[in-house]
């Protein structure tokens, strides 16, 4: 199975779900912690931590400024990742779709 691209800003995703989810009393701090640990095992486990290259949230901006273009920021960040990492996108973006189309 070939590991997952994961990095802050796509962990920085989830981390405050977690926390909102404690917020509005659909999650004890114990399950918070524990969906952490469990997070970081996963992490260790299925995905290659990187770092976004220099420039790469000016390189997620440029798609989503892209009028062409469905991008949602996480998928821009996504994309930039790959891109800086070296590493083909499909291990990144296994089961991404792209954002429905709004009318205009």
């Amino acid at each position: 199975m070939p590991r997952r691209l994961t990095g802050a800003a796509i962990a920085g995703q989830v981390l405050p779900a977690i926390a909102r989810r404690v917020r509005t009393r659909a999650l004890t701090e114990a399950e918070a912690r524990a969906s952490f640990a469990n997070l970081d095992q996963w992490t260790r486990k299925f995905a290659q931590c990187v770092e976004i290259a220099p420039g790469g949230i000016a390189m997620a901006a440029g798609f989503i400024r892209r009028l062409d273009r469905t991008l949602r920021a996480p998928d821009a960040i996504r994309i930039a990742i790959t891109r800086g990492s070296n590493s083909p996108s499909r291990y990144l973006i296994t089961g991404w779709e792209p954002a429905p189309r709004r009318p205009v």
